[in-house]
C-alpha cells in the first residue's frame, strides 16, 4: 500500500509515498539530485533489494540522514538512494513509519502518529 503526503525534506517541500511494502524509505530522482546540490553527504554501499516480481538483487546504495516535516514535527529520515534510478517516487518506507509511530487508516485516507490518534492528516 502506499499512500501519498506532502513533506518537507531539508528545506524540499514535495511528495513521499507511505510505503508498506518498502522495508527502507528510498529518495526518489528529483529529491537525490536536489540534495547533491545541496552539499547533502551520502555513504556508498550496497543492499538487497526486492523487486516488484520478487526477484532479490544486491544493488549499489548511497544512503543519507535527513530531517523530515510533516504533521508539525520534524523528525530525523535515513534514506538510501539508488544511482541511476529514474523517475522514481520518494518513499517512505516502514523503517520511516515505525520509527516516527506513524499509523495509517486506509479506509479514512487518512494517518496519524500513535500519540496523537485524534490529530489526524489527510492523504495528498
Amino acid at each position: 500500500m502506499d499512500e501519498t503526503r506532502q513533506v518537507t525534506i531539508n528545506g524540499v517541500t514535495g511528495a513521499a509515498c507511505a510505503d508498506t511494502a518498502a522495508t527502507h524509505s528510498i529518495a526518489g530522482e528529483t529529491l537525490y539530485h536536489i540534495l547533491k546540490k545541496q552539499g547533502t553527504t551520502f555513504s556508498t554501499g550496497s543492499l538487497t533489494v526486492a523487486l516488484a516480481d520478487g526477484s532479490k538483487i544486491e544493488r549499489e546504495v548511497n544512503t543519507t540522514c535527513v530531517k523530515i516535516r510533516l504533521g508539525g514535527r520534524t523528525l530525523p529520515l535515513k534514506l538510501v538512494a539508488l544511482p541511476g534510478a529514474k523517475n522514481n517516487n520518494t518513499l517512505l518506507g516502514m523503517d520511516f513509519l515505525e520509527s516516527s509511530g506513524i499509523l495509517l487508516n486506509v479506509k479514512r485516507k487518512t494517518w496519524f502518529f500513535d500519540d496523537q490518534p485524534k490529530c489526524q492528516f489527510h492523504f495528498v
